[in-house]
């Protein structure tokens, strides 16, 4: 099957009339991708089109860097998840990206970068370069009555929450920006309790171009919220969700030692199901498991509320512009991970990492 590549206008409207027509993530939506925009990173819409009409839609960063030089060498499109296509279908899903990978060598971009957040489908990409990356997600169906959703939850999680209950714990929402500092305070203190734990120290902007500017404007452009539970006057927990359409992504969780001895972390997932079914959307997808995470508890924790696995595929292409500059991709990646990759990694890529 030939895929013809062509690039909209980042129309609000008219992208989201596409997005519509197909099961696409957040992280396509026009909100999302303007929250990162800067001088070297705009974001791009693509339709996915076969025999005269849409049959999928792509959209994620366009990365050119301010230095000619570094052009030849790493101008990528950067997409936060996959293409969405009729019917989840893998076939189509492996052609539409055999058809971006042709739209961006004629473009001049080196590389196409496909993250696989919130995108529960394994593909083959087609080309053996592609170094591919598989990771799993666990997602909760919203669909149904909410008694049956409720129903698969743990008898622990239920005890947990009648806890927070009994203790005086109420549910919040918030969508005002001022939320993000709220939810970054809580964020610091779950990385203390983690590091007592024997955990190392990390950084919970795990996502490409993710900061604290990037969340304030996530929730400025309305696609963001913030669940929150509280005693009195103190937040205990919160967490920030990402909404379009009739999906829902968790990115970030942060809880107080006090919240997680009245189980105020449980008491928000359980809530949260209410309001978001309510609202007619029907997965809320409860994001993976940290790189450097003993995965058993963090597992257990999401499955006891229902969540289930899902396989979710990403990964990158070969410079596309050539095998030699390839062979410089290929010794770049092989270096150590020393400070002075990390500083090239940003000085290259435009990311802004902590």
């Amino acid at each position: 099957m030939n895929i013809f590549v062509i690039q909209q206008e980042p129309d609000p409207d008219e992208w989201a009339s596409y997005l519509d027509q197909f099961p696409a993530s957040p992280f396509l939506s026009l909100p999302w991708l303007r929250a990162f925009e800067n001088s070297e990173r705009t974001p791009i819409c693509l339709r996915l089109v076969s025999g005269g009409k849409t049959v999928g839609v792509a959209a994620g960063l366009s990365v050119t860097p301010s230095s000619p030089l570094l052009r030849r060498l790493y101008r990528i499109i950067h997409f936060f998840s996959g293409p969405a296509v009729e019917n989840c279908d893998k076939a189509l899903a492996k052609a539409c990206v055999s058809g971006l990978c042709a739209f961006a060598k004629a473009g001049g971009y080196t590389h196409l970068h496909f993250d696989s957040w919130d995108y529960p489908h394994v593909i083959e990409f087609g080309d053996a370069a592609f170094d591919r990356k598989i990771r799993d997600e666990y997602i909760i169906s919203l669909k149904g009555k909410l008694s049956d959703i409720q129903g698969r939850v743990r008898r622990t999680v239920k005890s947990k929450v009648k806890k927070a209950t009994r203790s005086g714990v109420t549910f919040h929402e918030s969508r005002s920006p001022e939320f993000a500092d709220v939810m970054l305070d809580l964020l610091d203190e779950t990385l203390t309790t983690r590091m007592t734990k024997g955990y190392s120290r990390y950084s919970y902007y795990y996502m490409p171009y993710l900061d604290a500017e990037g969340l304030h404007r996530v929730m400025e452009n309305g696609i963001a919220r913030v669940f929150y539970a509280q005693k009195a006057d103190q937040i205990l927990s919160a967490q920030f969700i990402v909404t379009y359409g009739k999906r829902a992504y968790g990115m970030l969780t942060g809880t107080n030692s006090k919240g997680y001895d009245l189980g105020a972390n449980a008491f928000i997932f359980f809530h949260e199901f209410e309001r978001l079914h309510s609202e007619g959307i029907e997965s809320l997808n409860l994001g993976g498991i940290p790189g450097d995470t003993p995965s058993r508890g963090l597992i257990f924790f999401k499955t006891s509320f229902g969540a289930e696995r899902h396989q979710c595929s990403g990964g990158w292409t070969p410079h596309l512009q050539g095998p030699f500059l390839n062979l410089l991709t290929d010794i770049y990646k092989g270096m150590s991970e020393t400070k002075i990759k990390q500083v090239m990694d940003q000085w290259i890529t435009g990311r802004n990492r902590l």
